[in-house]
């Protein structure tokens, strides 16, 4: 007998204005009867949760689906799994659209005469993030502030790609038709 880690997988298409993220496994893993060469090849076992439709809190009872270390399915008549199905409870959560605020922290050039670069404006190519998360994170954010430090570098470059992962709260998620770059 081995563990392996359980991790879900979310299909179906809910539409763009719904993000929808684990809540609760029923179990963290699952345990497989199998020979021990078998067993050594093993990686993970997989949930895969149909979302379509899904505007609400929702639990799925899903088949477990055993992959090796190559990502190969593994053929379920040579093992044996401790649960057949495995419940998954799935938040789902109404994408809001937060504007972008832009920030330039000008340190200018270090070792170049200050008319080298002018910095007149900047450009975004969106204004608003398209942001879901739980009520108590979400009711806070009225804006996601970027900081950009202008430098050497980027002057010379004229652009700046940002993650905009990095500026979100933990427990938010972009939306899947949100881009995760900022060209700035």
């Amino acid at each position: 007998q081995t563990e392996v880690p359980l991790s879900v997988t979310v299909v179906g298409d809910n539409n763009n204005n719904f993000v929808v993220s684990l809540y609760e496994l029923e179990s963290e893993t699952i345990t497989v009867t199998c020979s021990q060469s078998i067993a050594e090849t093993l990686d993970k076992a997989v949930l895969t949760v149909d979302a379509y439709g899904k505007e609400a809190r929702f639990i799925s009872v899903c088949e477990p689906v055993v992959y090796d270390k190559n990502g190969e399915i593994v053929n379920t008549n040579r093992i044996s799994l401790s649960q057949e199905t495995i419940k998954a409870t799935m938040d789902v959560f109404e994408v809001r659209e937060i504007p972008i605020e832009v920030k330039i922290d000008d340190q200018g050039p270090t070792n170049l005469p200050d008319f080298y670069y002018e910095l007149n404006g900047y450009s975004c190519e969106f204004e608003t993030i398209r942001l879901a998360g739980p009520n108590a994170a979400m009711n806070g954010i009225d804006k996601i502030t970027v900081t950009i430090t202008t430098n050497q570098e980027t002057a010379a470059a004229g652009s700046v790609l940002i993650n905009l992962k990095q500026y979100i709260p933990d427990a938010c998620y972009l939306a899947k038709d949100q881009k995760e770059q900022l060209p700035v």
